[in-house]
């Protein structure tokens, strides 16, 4: 997964599948979804002014199981 922040801008967080379809989830809120219906990005406009991301921090954790 690659996430990309231009801060204040957008956030977004991504996979290389193609998009077939965008829907928006609610103002400034959108997801991308490949041929099957999974979802290929997700998208956060105006990320550090209406989402209150002003800084991103990514952590990886080693899964649960």
């Amino acid at each position: 997964m690659k996430i990309e922040y231009f801060r204040g801008t957008a956030l977004r967080a991504c996979s290389a599948r193609p998009v077939r379809e965008t829907r928006e989830i609610g103002e400034n809120l959108y997801v991308d979804l490949d041929e099957a219906g999974v979802v290929v990005s997700i998208t956060v406009e105006h990320a550090g002014r209406d989402a209150a991301f002003p800084d991103v921090l990514v952590e990886e954790f080693a899964s649960s199981g």
